[in-house]
């Protein structure tokens, strides 16, 4: 129960294995909601950098910068937030994208 929970916050097929194995309404279904919340709010994030990157001159591209390493940071302390809050056998939402996480239907 804790391994498919923590294994929820990998992208991708860390989110198939809580869907499939998890009972509906368990916590690693909760945390693969979680973790893929996480995961569209990085790909937002980062989508928006590199359009807010390539409409600045280019001496300013470091701006791009900035902003994906924003994107990153917040994504890793999601991660970590997340799994930590897994292992110890909690629903603790995670900021901003928590409760949205818990309205989707998986």
């Amino acid at each position: 129960m804790k391994v498919l929970a923590l294994v929820a916050y990998f992208p991708v097929f860390g989110w198939f294995f809580p869907m499939f194995f998890g009972k509906s309404g368990s916590l690693e279904r909760y945390h693969a909601r979680q973790g893929f919340m996480a995961f569209v709010f990085f790909t937002l994030c980062s989508s928006f950098a590199w359009l807010a990157s390539h409409s600045v001159p280019p001496f300013v591209g470091f701006v791009e910068h900035f902003l994906y390493a924003g994107a990153v940071g917040v994504y890793v302390y999601f991660l970590v937030r997340g799994g930590v809050a897994a292992v110890r056998l909690k629903e603790r939402p995670l900021p901003l994208i928590g409760k949205k996480a818990e309205s989707l239907p998986l």
